[in-house]
């Protein structure tokens, strides 16, 4: 409507934008629909799909979730748009010219770090393309899906846009060398983490039963024994893959635009919500939300992506090998039975993750002390 020179315009340009928003409505009258991951996905539909299955108390909280999860990102999109058009003064005192987009890349002035404005309108369009994309990719093509996934619509959207909005590569990605006493923080940190998020997944195990249902289906899509490939292989696809690229983007290009623009906890937070928003599961929100607390927090202190990459591809390598030798995780059975956890081994692991935070903070002060001088 913005762009209408007159209310008859306004009306012909919105009226063909209703009439599918009208269609997609009347799904839930339709017979054999039922909401799934799929229609989820569907805006205007999974909303109308999901008060019907409310109303028949049918519903389940992983498609709540998931559908609460995609138009909040829409509507982000949504807002964002509106703000740059309400923020043109052409189109705002109707010049009729509308808003203007240059794709002339020599226009636009290089920045060593995206604002966060910039940051988060890439990171909703990256979740657009694993909302429509990575779901039929990774049923299609399984394990090579993965693959697609993670290189072709996380990491070179991000790749793409750093080039195109000529922002400094090292600084925005966070691609700093570390120190020795750094990466043995990082290492005691990440082991320690397993252990806590390990006794946390059996604990949502045990609250919510319709969690080990979802687990058994992301370790049968993990399974790479029927693909045929070497635990190599599987460690490259499932463990290096997500490394790179999931870290280039949550602990590269958002986090370098949030810091020193908020309060530290408040960037951590943010990015490491974001992470755990991303796997669209509402059972696997919290482990992976805590996974991104500790990865955001080595990044924010240390100041190099290298270093979360190596604890992500640590802690999904665990998972690929404890897969490929079921051997070996027979012989750990407090991986799957609650009971068999000792209170001893949490006290352990949190002991040993109080060690590694306590190193790269001792690291880091000691670096920006020798910078003061």
């Amino acid at each position: 409507s913005l762009f209408a020179r007159s209310f008859k315009d306004a009306q012909n340009l919105v009226t063909p934008v209703y009439l599918p928003l009208v269609l997609l409505t009347q799904v839930a009258i339709m017979p054999g629909i039922q909401l799934n991951r799929l229609l989820a996905l569907v805006p205007v539909a999974n909303v109308t799909l999901l008060i019907k299955d409310v109303l028949l108390n049918e519903y389940s909280w992983d498609l709540v979730f998931l559908v609460f999860f995609v138009n909040s990102a829409l509507a982000f999109l949504a807002a964002m748009f509106s703000a740059r058009l309400f923020g043109s003064e052409e189109v705002l005192l109707g010049s009729g010219k509308g808003w203007h987009f240059s794709f002339d890349r020599r226009r636009l002035a290089p920045v060593r770090v995206p604002p966060p404005a910039a940051a988060f309108t890439i990171y909703a369009a990256i979740m657009l393309l694993l909302f429509y994309a990575a779901g039929f990719l990774q049923i299609r093509y399984r394990h090579w899906g993965l693959v697609a996934t993670e290189w072709g619509l996380i990491l070179a959207p991000v790749l793409a846009a750093c080039w195109y909005l000529r922002m400094n590569i090292r600084e925005t990605l966070n691609l700093r060398g570390f120190r020795p006493l750094s990466l043995l923080g990082t290492l005691c940190l990440a082991l320690g983490f397993m252990g806590i998020t390990v006794w946390i997944g059996l604990q949502q195990a045990r609250m919510f039963p319709e969690s080990v249902r979802m687990a058994e289906a992301l370790r049968k899509f993990l399974d790479f024994g029927q693909s045929g490939l070497g635990l190599g292989a599987a460690f490259l696809v499932a463990a290096v893959g997500p490394a790179v690229c999931e870290e280039v983007l949550f602990r590269g290009l958002l986090l370098s635009s949030l810091k020193g623009k908020t309060r530290p906890f408040l960037a951590i937070l943010v990015v490491s919500l974001l992470f755990g928003l991303t796997h669209m599961s509402i059972f696997r929100l919290v482990p992976t939300f805590i996974l991104g607390l500790y990865l955001t927090f080595i990044v924010y202190r240390t100041g190099s992506v290298f270093l979360s990459m190596l604890a992500h591809a640590l802690n999904n390598g665990l998972a690929v090998v404890l897969l490929s030798y079921p051997s070996l995780a027979a012989r750990l059975p407090w991986l799957s039975d609650e009971e068999q956890f000792p209170i001893i081994g949490l006290l352990g692991f949190l002991v040993l993750a109080g060690i590694g935070a306590a190193l790269i903070l001792a690291d880091t002060q000691q670096k920006s002390g020798k910078v003061g001088e």
